[in-house]
Order: structure tokens, then sequence, then C-alpha cells
């Protein structure tokens, strides 16, 4: 039904381009359906401070208030506050609060505040807010999107979802499991520790801000430990071939092919880069450890071998221990 009605209401925004240009200024818009209202097949030649259309209700702009129970269509200029229960679509500018309950679809710039069910998609530049399941801008985004899947072709700001994409990331932070940026930081880190004989990390997003991926190889009591993680860090040059790693990661530890409960490895670690050649990177530096653990070796709750500690307790259902370790090795740069 909602795709159905999408449709209908994009062939009739097609349609009406064919409406004149001009735009006479309007108090009032009511509709049934258009041309349905008291502006008749002439609607699109208004723009109104009120539209109200009870379903598909099709005008020349609005300059304050548009409330449509299953679409909205403008020919013009949006502005001020526009809701529609299925889909807000405007030829023009959207300035102000836009909301719908499926697609908010603007084929020219956009500021302000973007909430759509589904999608919101900006044909050209668009600046401000944008929450939705897709956020979606043809060119330039300044701003903060939130969702599952955000794209620009470019943005300054932050993008906060599952997947953020974009050609050109380089005023902006991208903040998700996955960012695909054009240009951005990606890179693979071999390492060990006191903990792990050895670990395979993955950088993706931009320097100031990018997603890690790790899995790691390790034994106790001779018996395997396994480790998968995941983290944010960011890197930051202080001299030519040299820079400073901020990270911070969260693990899982499998001891001995065993998945259940909670075995946690939580870092924090600051990592000095050298650089020997533009692609390749010496790492080393301190790490501070908390490790959470509810699982058990010859009645301990412990898998991994703890050096000297800071703190360390025993509960009747978990360790707590916490101390500084390090981590060394080399990063590829990609």
């Amino acid at each position: 039904m909602t795709k159905t009605v999408f449709i209908i209401t994009a062939l009739i925004f097609s349609f009406s381009i064919s409406f004149a240009q001009e735009k006479e200024r309007k108090k009032i818009q009511a509709s049934l359906i258009t041309p349905i209202s008291n502006h008749g097949a002439n609607a699109v030649e208004y723009s109104n401070d009120f539209s109200l259309n009870a379903t598909v209700g099709i005008n020349g702009g609005v300059n304050g208030f548009e409330l449509g129970g299953v679409a909205n269509i403008n020919k013009g200029n949006v502005k001020g506050c526009q809701i529609g229960g299925v889909a807000n679509i405007t030829e023009g500018t959207s300035k102000g609060t836009i909301i719908s309950g499926t697609i908010n679809l603007a084929s020219d710039s956009t500021s302000g505040f973007q909430l759509a069910g589904v999608t919101n998609i900006v044909n050209s530049s668009s600046k401000g807010f944008q929450l939705s399941v897709a956020n979606i801008v043809k060119e330039h985004f300044s701003g903060f999107q939130l969702g599952v899947i955000n794209i620009a072709k470019s943005f300054k700001g932050l993008q906060f979802g599952l997947i953020n994409i974009s050609k050109d990331a380089s005023s902006g932070t991208p903040i998700g499991l996955v960012n695909i940026i054009k240009g951005g930081y990606k890179a693979i880190e071999a390492t060990t520790t006191e903990t792990m004989h050895a670990r395979l990390t993955y950088k993706m997003g931009v320097e100031k801000c990018y997603t890690i991926y790790q899995v790691g190889y390790g034994s106790y009591k001779d018996k395997s430990v396994m480790e998968f993680g995941m983290g944010l860090g960011s890197l930051f040059s202080i001299a030519p071939k040299h820079k400073v790693a901020l990270e911070a990661t969260t693990s899982q530890l499998i001891y001995d092919n065993q998945w259940k409960g909670i075995n946690m490895l939580n870092q924090l670690k600051l990592n000095y880069h050298f650089a020997l050649t533009p692609k390749l990177d010496l790492v080393a530096g301190p790490v501070a450890n908390v490790y959470i653990s509810d699982r058990t070796t010859d009645e301990r709750y412990d898998t991994i071998h703890i050096p000297s500690t800071i703190y360390k307790h025993y509960g009747s259902k978990n360790l707590v221990a916490t101390w500084i370790g390090f981590n060394a090795g080399i990063c590829f740069n990609l």
C-alpha cells in the first residue's frame, strides 16, 4: 500500500512540473485530494502560509505550516514546518522542520531538521540534522546524520550509523560499524601483547575517528584462547614520521572453544607510530586493561595470563582485574 501511494504521488509530482512557475502568496489551502481543494486545478500556482491536505495535496510552496494525511507535494519552496503521513516531496528548497512517516524527498537544497520513517533523500546539498533509517545527500552535507545508512558525496560534521559512506570526509567524522570513505584511513596492524601471542587489527574511517576490528590468538594452561573484538580510535600527527594513536577496544575471549558466558577484555591503548615508509609503521605503547570473566579454570575465574595487577577481585560469580600491559608490532597503511 505504501509503495503504491508513493508511486502515485511521485507521478503527480512529475506531472505538476508543467504547471505555471510564478507563485502567488495565499493564506490557506485546504484539499481533499488535488484538484479537489479551495484552489482547484490552479493550486500549484500558489504558495500558502497554511496548507492542510486530507490525503494528497499539490501546491506551489509553503511559507508556514503544512500537514498532509498521505503526501505533501510542492512545486516551489518550503519554509517552516511540514508533516506528511507518508511522504513530503519538494522540488524547491526546504528550510525548517520536515517530518514524514516514510520519505522526505527534496530536489533542491535543504536546511534544518529532517525526520523520516524510512529515508531522507536530498538531490542537492543539505545542512542541519537528518534522522532516518537511510539518509542520502547527493552533494555536500553539513551537520549531523543519524541513521542505519548515511550517504553524502562530502560532509562536514558527524555521521553516526551502522554504515557511513562518503567520497570526502576530510572535514567530517564518521562513527559506525562500517565506514566507507574514499581517500580515508585504512590500515592493517599485526601486534603482540602480554595476553595475546598474535593479534590482527583492521581499521577503517578517517584518522580523527576510525572503527577497529580485531582478532587474536593466545594460550593459557596449554589451551587455546581466541579473541574477537572491535572499538574506536583516533590517530594524531605530532611530527613528520611520528604519530600517536588513542584506541578503545572491547573483546570477547573464547577459552578452549567455550563460547558461553562473559569473558571480556577491555583495553585503552596509547600507541606510538614511527613511519619506516609511507606504507609501513612501527607501533608500540602501553595498554590499560580491564578484564571481566565468569569463566573458570581450576575453579578460578580467569582464562588468560594476568601479570601484576593494579586491582584484582575474585567474587562469588566473576573476576575483575586491571593492569597496565603493552602492545607492539607493525602497521600497514592501505
